[in-house]
This record gives C-alpha cells, sequence and structure tokens, in this order.
C-alpha cells in the first residue's frame, strides 16, 4: 500500500478501536493465518494488512459482538490468502497451474470451513510457549506481548540484530512443530 502519512492519520476513536481490535483479535487472526501460510512473516505481514484493510470500518467493527468481529476478520484474511496464492500462480507453465488449481480447490475447502481450529491452536501455542527455555520465552513476552521491537532485544542481549531474527526463526519454527504435534496428539484417536 502506498498511502502517504496524512491518509493514515486516524482519529483518537479510530485509534482505540483498531487498538481494541487488535488486541482482541491478532492472536486468533494469526493462528487462523498460520494454517494457510507457512512462511512466517508472510503470516505477520497478512495479519497486518487484515487491520490495516478494515481502517475505515474499525469503529463499526469495535462494537460488534467479539465472534461476530472475528468472523469478519478471518473473512478478510481469506480474501488476502486467496490473493496470495494467485500471485504465487503467476508465471508458472500451464501444467504446473493445473496441478495447482487442483490443489488450489482442496486449500479452498479447507480455507472455508467455519468454525476454524483458531482457540485449539492458541491452546496449543499458550502451552508450547510455556514450555520454552526461560531465555527464548521472555524474548517472546518482550517481543509479542510487551511490543519490543527486535533491534531493542538485540541491544538489551549485547547481540546483533541478525542473531536475534535468527533466534526468533528458530524459536517459530520449534513453536510450530510444538503445536502441530499437540494438535495431532489431540485430534488422534
Amino acid at each position: 500500500m502506498a498511502e502517504t502519512s496524512e491518509e493514515l492519520m486516524l482519529s483518537e476513536r479510530q485509534r482505540a478501536s483498531l487498538t481494541r481490535l487488535v488486541l482482541d483479535h491478532q492472536g486468533h487472526l494469526r493462528t487462523f493465518l498460520g494454517r494457510f501460510v507457512k512462511d512466517d512473516t508472510a503470516g505477520d505481514e497478512m495479519a497486518q494488512d487484515v487491520f490495516l484493510s478494515i481502517v475505515s470500518r474499525c469503529e463499526d467493527l469495535a462494537q460488534w459482538p467479539e465472534e461476530e468481529a472475528a468472523k469478519y476478520l478471518r473473512a478478510v484474511a481469506r480474501n488476502l490468502v486467496r490473493m496470495r496464492w494467485r500471485q504465487e500462480q503467476r508465471g508458472k507453465s500451464k501444467d504446473q497451474r493445473a496441478i495447482a488449481e487442483l490443489l488450489q480447490a482442496e486449500r479452498d475447502r479447507s480455507l472455508d470451513q467455519e468454525p476454524d481450529d483458531s482457540a485449539l491452536r492458541l491452546g496449543a501455542l499458550k502451552l508450547c510457549v510455556e514450555g520454552l527455555p526461560p531465555h527464548a520465552r521472555d524474548m517472546v513476552e518482550d517481543h509479542f506481548f510487551q511490543g519490543t521491537p527486535l533491534a531493542g532485544i538485540a541491544r538489551t542481549l549485547g547481540h546483533s540484530d541478525a542473531a536475534v531474527r535468527m533466534t526468533f526463526l528458530r524459536i517459530r519454527r520449534q513453536l510450530r512443530s510444538c503445536i502441530e504435534t499437540r494438535l495431532r496428539e489431540r485430534l488422534s484417536p
């Protein structure tokens, strides 16, 4: 998006509404997107894009019942996922596109399922974060819950930005594996 800073200016009511929506829904939304977007960075960006795309409606949306707002945000996320999938198909050969279209149909069925398993995934995530080594858990809490930028964490720890980014990449992979294992164990007979 190439908006000017003037277009991004929010009223206090919009800012408060958007903040409330982000705080209430970002965890579930990221969990939902994680089912369809395996790249953590892309998933984070898509979650941000969901909230950016609803800025004009944020005051109204913040007044909706929580589940209705969550359903609407998931619908926006679904559209972003489909757009991403279509972009990934561009530039592929005709044969590659034909195979991809078959796979796409299956992914679409999964994408359209409602309600989703976000609550289960979020519960698994909480348990997995608790199971991290203390230094990793502290880093996750500082970044994701306290909003500390990675550069700030790097300075505090005396590490390079690149080292901290790599550490977070490893932590995300560990959490993803842990979550998937917990979900398989829960869903297996």
